[in-house]
């Protein structure tokens, strides 16, 4: 049985999965991997050197989406500067013909549906982690996306958990990110193996 992860930051070669890059450390790899400006890494003073790193990591034929990319209400950094390198690398996706998204989002759902109106109707949309409560989840349900699970699956009390009676299995994909494997995520999911795997290659189309 194969099994499908959607973000890891361990590059298996028994699993398909992809790997996420942090720019602060790596370029690109030999896997299939998604690179962003993560909210939590930008770096103010550092910031045109890490869009260069950016540009090289997306053009990379390796490169399967742009992401994580998001905003964090929950950090130092202020909201402000935070939209501003988001918006930055939206811009983008044009330029390098991207086809899906990773979203990293706390506490800022509403500010990313600003974004998420001007976006082509075309592109995929992965929202890591999914914690939004069944009010949001209705409100991206509107839009390409799909909704990343994995540690919320081991917490019954949380938004995300909640919030998965309502989401089509069609639109729902598992991740180990770095604290579960994925065989122990997918023994917690109610979903086929043959749907997971549809729903991956349907949301990574340059995989």
């Amino acid at each position: 049985m194969i099994y499908y992860d959607c973000h890891t930051h361990s590059k298996r070669s028994d699993t398909k999965n992809i790997y996420s890059i942090d720019i602060r450390k790596e370029t690109h790899v030999d896997h299939p991997f998604s690179i962003g400006i993560h909210p939590w890494f930008i770096e103010k003073e550092n910031l045109n050197a890490q869009f260069e790193i950016l540009k090289k990591g997306i053009a990379n034929s390796n490169c399967v989406a742009l992401g994580e990319i998001g905003l964090d209400r929950t950090i130092d950094l202020n909201i402000e500067t935070q939209k501003k390198v988001l918006e930055k690398q939206l811009e983008l996706i044009n330029e390098f013909k991207v086809n899906t998204i990773i979203f990293h989002c706390v506490k800022a759902f509403s500010d990313i549906e600003v974004y998420l109106k001007k976006l082509p109707k075309s592109i995929t949309l992965i929202f890591h982690d999914y914690n939004g409560n069944e009010q949001i989840t209705n409100s991206l349900l509107k839009y390409n996306t799909f909704f990343s699970y994995g540690e919320k699956l081991f917490n019954e009390s949380t938004s995300g958990f909640k919030s998965l009676s309502i989401i089509p299995k069609d639109r729902i994909l598992l991740e180990s990110d770095e604290k579960y494997l994925i065989e122990e995520v997918y023994q917690k999911s109610n979903i086929s193996h043959s749907q997971l795997e549809k729903n991956f290659l349907n949301a990574f189309k340059k995989f």
